[in-house]
């Protein structure tokens, strides 16, 4: 290292000094200011000063494509690792969400019972909201038990468990039945839709007042009687069966009715429903 060297009377007693070290406990150089940083500031070896930065900014190498460090208020890290990470203005509940390119910001949590949604561009928090009616055409279920009662014209499920179109809870029929002799004769019909290769509970319940305990009930489901009751004492009968429906199609359930002796007996209030178990 060359430098000009002064005595305390201001006359130069050396051009230049060479030497291995210098020890001082203090060094002055002229124009420096508060804060700045000695920097070799190109390939001769000259020294430089580097000002301070602005507050809270943060020495990185090379911010400048100059090859000399800088001041920088941001970083460029491939993978930061921390045991706490602390975000001024982050409070409990809040999300940290992208919000424009290499930029997160907190997105406070939302009201009470509100959902988290997206609209294509951005996370918002919103209301649970169902359209009133509630139509169940195109909801998807995936309970074990598939529930819904059904009349004419109604469909429960499809092979992929959707849920169709439960137009009504039930079907009555208010009609009086007067069953005379030994003729059995068609009480109430119910014709129920089924989407596919399910099984139902297919129910009837009515009232009866049976004679001499000698009424006679079939439930036929399909033209085939499957459920059958004689000599009734109740005055309120239900009647079910599980139905496996082979195919997607309409099915028609009957209660008929008759007598094993000559005497008379009603049945009136039809109630059937449909549920569908799987």
């Amino acid at each position: 290292m060359s430098k000009n060297i002064y005595s305390d009377s201001g006359i130069a007693s050396s051009s230049s000094i060479n030497t291995q070290s210098i020890t001082t406990s203090e060094l002055t150089i002229s124009g420096a200011s508060q804060g700045q940083i000695l920097i070799v500031g190109d390939n001769n070896g000259d020294i430089d000063g580097l000002n301070l930065g602005t507050t809270n900014d943060v020495l990185v190498s090379n911010p400048n494509s100059n090859n000399l460090p800088g001041w920088s208020n941001s970083l460029n890290i491939n993978t930061l690792t921390c045991n706490h990470l602390q975000i001024n203005g982050v409070q409990t509940g809040d999300l940290i969400v992208g919000q424009t390119s290499n930029y997160f910001q907190r997105l406070p949590i939302g009201s009470s019972g509100t959902l988290l949604t997206s609209n294509g561009t951005n996370v918002l928090w919103n209301p649970i909201t169902f359209p009133d009616p509630l139509s169940l055409n195109d909801l998807n279920v995936t309970l074990s038990l598939k529930l819904g009662f059904a009349t004419s014209g109604s469909l429960f499920l499809d092979g992929n468990n959707k849920v169709y179109s439960l137009q009504n809870s039930y079907l009555q029929d208010n009609n009086t039945i007067t069953m005379t002799g030994s003729s059995i004769v068609t009480c109430s019909t119910f014709n129920f839709n089924c989407a596919g290769s399910h099984t139902y509970l297919i129910s009837v319940n009515f009232l009866a007042n049976p004679n001499n305990n000698s009424t006679l009930f079939q439930l036929n489901i399909a033209n085939t009687v499957v459920k059958q009751i004689i000599n009734i004492a109740d005055t309120s009968i239900t009647l079910s069966y599980i139905f496996t429906a082979p195919a997607i199609g309409v099915y028609t359930a009957q209660l008929l009715g008759g007598l094993v002796n000559t005497n008379s007996s009603t049945a009136s209030t039809f109630t059937w429903s449909s549920i569908a178990l799987a």
